[in-house]
């Protein structure tokens, strides 16, 4: 009972919270901003009024799974970018992920907001091809920020080669069955032709909202390639982003 009291005062500030972002944002746009008596979010406001440059760093994606909750957490997001697009500052989108969403209308929103920064990239090839197919605005295809860490070297015994998998939770079962019957397929064909040892790693694990939850999509993958007759790794499950450098 008192866990259900404390996710329901929770979301009663998120809930709060983002009214006031909202209300802001519509307040701005009306030339009130006079009216927004949040210091917090002034300040917050002000930051983006007198930025010479805005440069959205992220590496990771925009995108959505089925749900009210999850169409409202998308919305929040996109007020990030809804603000700075109400100013003239040049925008740079360094490389992320668009999509996959899971209504229509949501590529259509994300590509008429992100459309605004002067600068577009992408991390992959699909993400530049969704996003032109619903913006006129050319955008760039180029590299994830982690390529550009410092490398670091470890002994390695040549004779046994050590790869990394992680595989997201985001399809429907049945196109979610394909991704990972191919994972296990790719990586048992690789291991026949190199010696390799496989480790698995988990980049999320929430029990409470499972649909973002990719500890199950990374066991069926497990469970796959079992059955192929290769042995993985014991699970790496990301919780900071210390554990994440030394994996």
């Amino acid at each position: 009972r008192s866990s259900d009291l404390s996710d329901s005062l929770d979301f009663k500030i998120k809930l709060s919270r983002s009214i006031q972002v909202f209300v802001s944002y519509f307040l701005i746009r009306l030339n009130l901003a006079f009216l927004i008596k949040n210091n917090e979010l002034r300040k917050i406001i002000n930051c983006y009024e007198q930025a010479d440059l805005i440069l959205y760093v992220g590496g990771g994606s925009l995108r959505t799974v089925k749900g009210i909750k999850n169409s409202y957490v998308f919305i929040t997001l996109l007020m990030i970018y809804l603000f700075a697009n109400l100013y003239k500052t040049k925008k740079i989108l360094t490389p992320i992920s668009y999509g996959p969403f899971a209504y229509d209308w949501q590529f259509k929103i994300t590509a008429n907001v992100l459309e605004k920064s002067d600068v577009i990239t992408f991390r992959e090839k699909y993400s530049k091809l969704m996003f032109e197919k619903y913006s006129a605005k050319k955008s760039t295809l180029s590299s994830d920020f982690a390529f550009f860490l410092k490398k670091q070297y470890h002994k390695q015994n040549n004779n046994n080669f050590i790869i990394g998998f992680t595989i997201i939770n985001w399809f429907s079962r049945e196109t979610q069955n394909f991704l990972e019957e191919s994972y296990a397929t790719a990586l048992y064909k690789f291991s026949k032709q190199i010696n390799i040892t496989i480790k698995p790693i988990i980049q999320v694990n929430v029990q409470k909202f499972k649909e973002h939850n990719d500890l199950k999509a990374t066991r069926n993958v497990i469970k796959k390639l079992g059955e192929y007759g290769i042995k993985t790794m014991k699970e790496v499950i990301i919780s900071d982003l210390k554990s994440a450098i030394n994996v």
